[in-house]
C-alpha cells in the first residue's frame, strides 16, 4: 500500500489533533504517530493504494486509544521485518499496548496509548464553550474568592488585635462573636454574587452546547439513528449538556472551597498546632472511606447510564405509540416492557444509594467521635489556662468547618468528576468520534439544479466494511436516467431496494459501489445547501412537528406568502380540512401530528413539498394513505409541475401515467418503459398489476 505522503500525512495530522485534544502527553502523541506510520507501512505489501483506511480515536475508563481498520491479508502478529521491529521498540518503550483482530477480510489495529488525564480535556472541551461567558466565570471566582477571604480572615485578624487591646474576657468573647457574624454577613452577600455569575455562565454555556448538539443530530447518518433510537440522543440534550455547561462553574466552586478549606487549616495551625493534627487525622479517615465509595459510584453510574437510554428510548415509544398500543391491545405486554426496563434502573438507583447512605453514616459517626474529643481537649485547653477564651472561641468556628462540611466537598467533588466526565465521554464521543458516523458533503454548489438524476452502476450494501456483521446487498448495480422534468417511477416486490434508491439521491444512503450524478456531477461533491435545497422527499410516513399547521409548512419555506401556503395546500387537496380545524391554519397539531389522521398527515408533507418547489421532487410511497380520487388529483397536480418525479409505490394505479417505470427485481432494474410497454413486455411487472386487482 504504497499511499503518497500528503495522504498519510493528513492521517497522522488528525490522529495527533485528536490526541492532543484528549489530553494526551506531546511525546505520548508523536509515538502514537509514529506507530500508525508504522502500521499503515506494515499493510504495503498485502492491499492496493485506494483501499481506504479507517481510524478512530476512542477513549474509555480512562483509557485512550487508536484504532486503525484496512482491508487485506491478515497480518500475522510475528512479522519483524517491513518495519514491525520499529514498532514492537515503540510500543515497548512507551509503554503502550498494541492488539491485532482480523476478521471478514479487515486488519483492525488496537493500540493502547496510556492512561490519560480525562479531566483536562474534557475541561478543555467545555471551556471552549464558554464562549462570551468566560468573563462571568472569571468574575464568580473572583468574588468567591473575596467571600472566602472574609471568612477567613476576619475572625482571626480581630482575634489577634482583642488579644492585644484588652484584658477582658468579657469583651474578648463579644468582639470575637461580632468579628464572625460581620465575616459570615460578608460572605454571605459575596457569595450569592458569585451564585450569580456562575448561573449566567452555565445557562448562556447551556445555550451554545445545545445548538452544536442540534447541529450534529441533524448530520448524524440515518442508519445510526435507527441502530441507536432515541434514548441516547435526549439524554444527551437534556441531561448531559446540563452536567457539562454546569461543569466549570462546579469546578470553580470546588476549586474556592478548597482553598478555603485550606485557608482554615493554616489559622487552626497559626492557633494551635494539635488540633491541625486532629483536623489532618480526621480528613484523612474521610478521604479513604469516600474513595471506596467513589469506586462503586463509578460502576453503577455506567449502569445507570445504560438504562437511563434504554427507558428514555421506551418512554418516547409510550407516548407516541399510545395509540398503536390501543389497536394492538397490547397495554400489558408493552407496559410490562417499560416497567421491567424502569425496575432494573430503579434498582441500580437503590444500590447507589445504599452505598452512599452506609458510607455517610460511618463518615458522621467517624466526625462525631472526632469532634467529642476536640471539645475535651478545648475545654482542658481553657481550664487548665493554656488558651484564652476569645482564641478558644476562633478556633472552635474554625474546627466546625471541618466535618461535616468537609464531607460534603469530597463527596460532591468526587461526585462532580464521575459525573463530569461521563457526560463528556458520551458528548465528545458523539461530537467528536466515529461512534455516531456524520455526513459529509463536498464544496461543489449552485444556485439551480436542472434536475437530471443518473444512477450509474450504483450499488449499495447493508454493514459495508463492518467486520462484526455479515454483508446484506440490497442494490447490485443499477442503471438509470431521469431527465429533467421527466415522471419517473421505480416498483418491485417489497425489500427489493426501491426506498433505498431513492435514499441515494439526497444521500440519506450513500453508495457502497457506483455512483449517483445530479446535472452529470457526483452527489457526494455537492455541499448540503445545493444538494438539499434542491431536493425534496416525502415519505409515507412523513414526520409532524409539535406545532401549528402554519409552522409545519413555513418549516418548508420560513418567508412563504399565505397566498402561497393556501395555493400549496389546496394542490395537496388539504386546504378543506385545515379550514374546518378549530383555528384553521393556527391550530396546533400534537407530538407527532397525533390530530391528523394519516391520510392528513400526509396531504401536509405533501404541502410543504409543494411550497418549497425544488427542480427534483421524491416520493416514496407518499399517497398510500389516500382515496383513489385524491390521490389523482395530487398527481395530475406534480404531472403539470415542471419537477424532475422519481417515486416509489406499491399502488401500481397511482404510477401508471408516469413517463416512465423502472421495475426492480432483486437488486437489479430488469426493465423500462411506460405502463402499457412493460404490461407487454415485462413478465413480473404484469403480474404485481394483476395481483393488485386480483386482492
Amino acid at each position: 500500500m504504497k499511499r503518497n505522503y500528503s495522504e498519510t500525512e493528513e492521517i497522522l495530522k488528525s490522529i495527533r489533533n485528536r490526541l492532543e485534544e484528549y489530553g494526551a502527553a506531546p511525546k505520548a502523541v508523536t509515538a502514537a504517530a509514529l506507530c500508525v506510520e508504522e502500521i499503515l507501512y506494515r499493510y504495503s505489501g498485502t492491499v492496493s493504494p485506494d483501499t481506504p483506511v479507517l481510524f478512530e480515536v476512542r477513549r474509555n475508563s480512562g483509557e485512550l486509544a487508536v484504532i486503525v481498520s484496512i482491508a487485506g491479508e491478515e497480518c500475522p502478529q510475528d512479522r519483524k521485518d517491513d518495519g514491525y521491529s520499529i514498532l514492537e521498540n515503540i510500543v515497548k518503550n512507551m509503554n503502550f499496548h498494541l492488539s491485532h483482530k482480523y476478521a471478514s477480510g479487515v486488519n483492525t489495529d488496537h493500540l493502547v496509548v496510556e492512561e490519560y488525564s480525562r479531566l483536562f480535556g474534557d475541561l478543555k472541551f467545555a471551556f471552549n464553550y464558554m464562549g462570551k461567558s468566560r468573563k462571568n466565570l472569571f468574575g464568580g471566582l473572583a468574588t468567591h474568592i473575596v467571600s472566602i477571604a472574609a471568612s477567613l480572615a476576619i475572625p482571626y485578624l480581630s482575634g489577634v488585635l482583642m488579644i492585644a487591646y484588652t484584658d477582658s474576657a468579657v469583651q474578648q468573647i463579644i468582639f470575637a462573636a461580632l468579628a464572625i457574624m460581620i465575616s459570615r454577613c460578608v460572605h454571605s452577600v459575596f457569595f450569592k454574587m458569585t451564585n450569580i455569575l456562575y448561573v449566567s455562565a452555565s445557562n448562556n454555556m447551556l445555550h451554545s452546547l445545545h445548538g452544536k448538539l442540534i447541529e450534529k443530530l441533524f448530520l448524524v447518518q440515518d442508519g445510526v439513528l435507527d441502530e441507536k433510537g432515541s434514548g441516547p440522543f435526549v439524554t444527551m440534550i437534556n441531561t448531559d449538556a446540563v452536567t457539562i455547561s454546569n461543569g466549570l462553574c462546579t469546578l470553580a466552586n470546588i476549586t474556592s472551597d478548597v482553598m478555603y478549606y485550606a485557608g482554615v487549616l493554616i489559622a487552626i495551625f497559626l492557633i494551635d498546632k494539635v488540633t491541625f493534627l486532629i483536623a489532618l487525622v480526621l480528613i484523612g479517615i474521610l478521604l479513604i472511606l469516600e474513595k471506596i465509595r467513589a469506586y462503586y459510584l463509578d460502576i453503577d453510574k455506567r449502569k445507570e447510564y445504560v438504562t437511563r437510554d434504554r427507558t428514555s428510548g421506551m418512554v418516547h415509544d409510550l407516548v407516541n405509540g399510545t395509540k398503536e398500543v390501543k389497536n394492538l391491545h397490547a397495554e400489558e405486554s408493552i407496559g410490562t416492557r417499560y416497567i421491567l426496563s424502569d425496575l432494573e434502573n430503579i434498582r441500580s438507583r437503590n444500590r447507589t444509594n445504599t452505598r452512599t447512605q452506609i458510607l455517610s453514616a460511618v463518615n458522621n459517626v467517624v466526625t462525631c467521635v472526632f469532634y467529642g474529643l476536640f471539645l475535651l481537649y478545648l475545654g482542658w485547653l481553657i481550664t487548665t489556662g493554656r488558651m484564652k477564651a476569645a482564641y478558644a472561641l476562633v478556633l472552635f468556628n474554625y474546627y466546625s468547618i471541618i466535618g461535616v462540611p468537609i464531607i460534603s466537598l469530597i463527596q460532591s467533588t468526587i461526585d462532580f468528576f464521575k459525573t463530569f466526565n461521563l457526560a463528556c465521554e458520551r458528548v465528545r464521543n458523539f461530537l467528536e468520534g466515529s461512534e455516531y458516523a456524520k455526513e459529509s458533503f463536498g464544496k461543489s454548489s449552485a444556485e439551480k439544479i436542472s434536475g437530471e438524476i443518473d444512477f450509474r452502476d450504483a450499488a449499495f450494501t447493508y454493514n459495508h466494511n463492518d467486520p462484526l456483521e455479515a454483508d446484506n446487498p440490497v442494490l447490485k448495480g443499477i442503471n438509470l436516467t431521469v431527465h429533467p422534468g421527466e415522471k419517473v417511477a421505480l416498483v418491485g416486490r417489497s425489500g427489493y431496494g426501491k426506498s433505498t434508491a431513492l435514499k441515494l439521491v439526497n444521500r440519506q444512503r450513500d453508495c457502497t459501489g457506483g455512483m449517483v450524478t445530479l446535472d452529470d456531477l457526483n452527489t457526494i461533491e455537492y455541499d448540503k445547501d445545493t444538494l438539499r435545497g434542491n431536493i425534496s422527499m416525502v415519505s409515507q410516513f412523513p414526520y409532524i412537528f409539535n406545532a401549528t399547521v402554519k409552522e409545519n409548512l413555513l418549516f418548508a419555506k420560513p418567508d412563504a406568502s399565505m397566498e402561497e401556503i393556501e395555493d400549496a395546500c389546496r394542490k395537496a387537496c388539504i386546504l378543506e380540512d385545515i379550514q374546518k380545524m378549530p383555528h384553521g391554519f393556527e391550530t396546533g397539531l400534537g407530538e407527532k401530528g397525533m390530530r391528523l389522521s394519516g391520510g392528513q398527515a400526509q396531504r401536509l408533507a405533501i404541502a410543504r413539498v409543494f411550497l418549497r418547489n425544488t427542480p427534483v421532487l421524491i416520493l416514496d410511497e407518499a399517497t398510500s394513505a389516500l382515496d383513489n380520487l385524491t390521490q389523482k388529483n395530487i398527481m395530475d397536480s406534480i404531472a403539470k409541475s415542471n419537477q424532475t418525479v422519481l417515486m416509489v409505490a406499491h399502488r401500481l394505479s397511482s404510477i401508471q401515467d408516469a413517463d416512465r417505470i423502472a421495475v426492480l427485481s432483486k437488486g437489479r432494474i430488469i426493465a423500462e418503459g411506460t405502463h402499457e410497454e412493460l404490461m407487454n413486455s415485462c413478465e413480473e411487472y404484469r403480474l404485481l398489476y394483476q395481483s393488485e386487482y386480483r386482492s
